[in-house]
């Protein structure tokens, strides 16, 4: 079963459920003003959803929930009392209460968790985009930017839904008129942002957004971040482990979910710098694609596999 809802992690779900191969049905869940409260206080409840506008709950309970964002804490953790503790829960990202609610959680280096047994540290996200699409994209778009020079620079954002007018004016102002400047509409069946991907010869992507990132990424082009200073300060490094999580008080109180630290981008960054896949002068580092998605298929296949 998947959670699903308008917070960040469906891009990685679905692909992560696809990636399993596995059976699987999708819940969509809405939420009311509890969902504000710790998850803590809410426990194994539907307390925070808005039934009416949600997916039916029923049984037969499922073998697996795959969710992501805190809001779906809870209803995971109520569906598996409903099947008497038997359906595994997976997490992506960060969940905002204690690590041990969950079989498995998997998380990349912005959200900062800490190293422990049920947990699965990627070096990216699993957003991915399914070839089809790619090629459907292409073939759709080609011919009306056919009129641009060689070689394609993709910048994404292209616009997206964080992008002010005022920023999409600067840029469109500032770009070459040989160029081509989408602006980013909600619910656009013509968004040429799956074409960018496909026919762009490198990319410039936006420092905080992750999703893009291993999106452009995992085309094999080059990709470079163009980065900003911090708005605040990151997590004291001095007082962090190897994953960048606190300790003492503080990391307590993360651990507890009373407490989600600000996400370090610049982890991520540093993660796929490593690998040689962004920023990277040609033949400066040997490239290591990525094989975070099975990984994490592997992690959760473990899961069903019988003990002796």
């Amino acid at each position: 079963m998947l959670l699903a809802d308008r917070a960040g992690g469906n891009g990685q779900l679905l692909s992560l459920a696809e990636a399993l191969g596995w059976p699987c049905e999708r819940k969509t869940i809405t939420y009311n003003a509890a969902n504000r409260l710790p998850n803590l206080l809410l426990g194994a409840s539907l307390a925070s959803v808005r039934a009416g506008a949600s997916s039916a709950l029923a049984p037969p309970w499922p073998d697996l929930v795959l969710a992501a964002s805190r809001r779906s804490v809870p209803v995971a953790r109520w569906i598996r009392g409903r099947s008497g503790g038997r359906t595994k829960l997976v997490h992506l990202l960060h969940a905002m209460a204690p690590l041990d609610l969950f079989d498995l959680v998997i998380t990349t280096p912005q959200y900062r968790l800490p190293a422990r047994p049920n947990v699965l540290h990627l070096a990216a996200p699993l957003n991915r985009i399914a070839a089809a699409a790619l090629r459907d994209a292409a073939a759709r778009w080609s011919p009306r930017l056919a009129h641009l020079p060689r070689p394609f620079v993709a910048l994404l954002v292209s616009t997206s839904p964080r992008t002010v007018p005022a920023a999409a004016d600067a840029l469109a102002a500032a770009l070459a008129p040989a160029s081509f400047v989408y602006r980013w509409r909600p619910g656009d069946a013509d968004n040429p942002y799956h074409a960018f991907l496909a026919l762009a010869d490198r990319f410039i992507v936006t420092a905080d957004s992750a999703s893009q990132l291993v999106e452009a990424v995992t085309t094999g082009k080059p990709v470079d971040v163009f980065s900003w200073p911090p708005r605040r300060q990151p997590w004291p490094r001095d007082k962090a482990d190897a994953h960048g999580a606190a300790a003492g008080l503080v990391g307590r109180l993360v651990d507890w979910g009373l407490l989600k630290p600000p996400r370090d981008f610049a982890a991520l960054h540093r993660a796929l710098q490593a690998r040689g896949l962004i920023d990277s002068a040609p033949g400066a580092v040997q490239c290591q694609p990525l094989d975070d998605m099975e990984q994490a298929v592997a992690a959760i296949r473990r899961l069903f596999a019988p003990t002796h």
